[in-house]
């Protein structure tokens, strides 16, 4: 799976929080879905995100990962390119 930025048309991030313009809505963002947005500049992997968050917050419970991105995407936050997929144990 392929992650990017969705079509944000403002970011602001502060500290722990983070503020996204949409063209017609405005989301207040957790600290962990800033860390998302941040690490994606650039599109990534996955696995590469999940990666960075792992650095920064620790392992996350098991289907929580899948359930932000999930999240993300359907709040047109976070485009994915492929299906959103646990991570083989």
């Amino acid at each position: 799976m392929s992650l990017e930025r969705g079509p944000i048309v403002d970011l602001l991030v502060h500290e722990d929080e983070c503020v996204v313009l949409l063209e017609n809505e405005c989301l207040r963002l957790s600290s962990v879905a800033a860390a998302v947005l941040e690490f994606l500049e650039v599109p990534r992997s996955g696995d590469d995100v999940r990666g960075h968050l792992e650095s920064i917050f620790g392992p996350a419970p098991a289907g929580r990962f899948e359930s932000l991105i999930s999240d993300l995407v359907q709040q047109d936050v976070v485009v994915s390119a492929g299906p959103v997929r646990s991570e083989d144990p």
